[in-house]
Order: structure tokens, then C-alpha cells, then sequence
């Protein structure tokens, strides 16, 4: 015979208990930490960074590929430019490629 243990009910007050939506927070914002890692780096670990992701890209399709780009320029510009160059680079040296758009 299985013995099952059931948490007792919590008997709480109106909306105590209800869902956090850390999206409704003002002081909330999803890029700041990964903006503020990116401002630490120097510009060797922004190349090295730019290319590991771009090489990570090579067999993903062109649209993830400018959706992915518009998501890093919104952590900081240089971050979605320094990427999307490396990827133009690399496509440069591979024709067959599909050709990205600019963002």
C-alpha cells in the first residue's frame, strides 16, 4: 500500500497569493544586466564575443538571424553592429549564404 502525503490548504486573505508579474515593475528591465556585462568589456572580449556568436549563427536561417540582431542592438548598439559585421565578414568568405539585412 502507497502511503501519499498531500500538503495542507492554505486558507489566505483576498490576492495574497497571487502571481508576481516582474513585468508590471518599472524599475524592471530584462537588458540591463546583460548591458551593463557587455560595458565591462574591453574591445578584444567584444571581437572574441561577436565571433563566437556569429559562428554559433552559421546554419541558422536569415530572419532568427535579424531578430537575434535587433534583440542585441537593443543591449547596445555596438553589440547587434559588431555581430551583424562579423556575420557579413564570414558571408563574404561563403557566397551559397543567404544575404542579411542591415539593422
Amino acid at each position: 500500500m502507497a502511503i501519499t502525503f498531500k500538503q495542507p490548504s492554505l486558507r489566505l486573505q483576498a490576492d495574497f497569493a497571487d502571481r508576481f508579474n516582474h513585468r508590471n515593475d518599472a524599475g524592471n528591465n530584462d537588458l540591463v544586466q546583460v548591458t551593463a556585462l557587455f560595458n565591462l568589456f574591453n574591445d578584444d572580449q567584444k571581437q572574441h564575443l561577436y565571433q563566437n556568436i556569429s559562428e554559433a549563427m552559421a546554419d541558422v536561417p536569415a530572419f532568427i538571424i535579424e531578430r537575434q540582431l535587433a534583440l542585441l542592438d537593443r543591449v547596445h548598439p555596438d553589440y547587434g553592429n559588431g555581430v551583424w559585421q562579423v556575420l557579413n565578414d564570414d558571408q563574404a568568405s561563403a557566397p551559397q549564404q543567404g544575404e542579411l539585412k542591415s539593422t
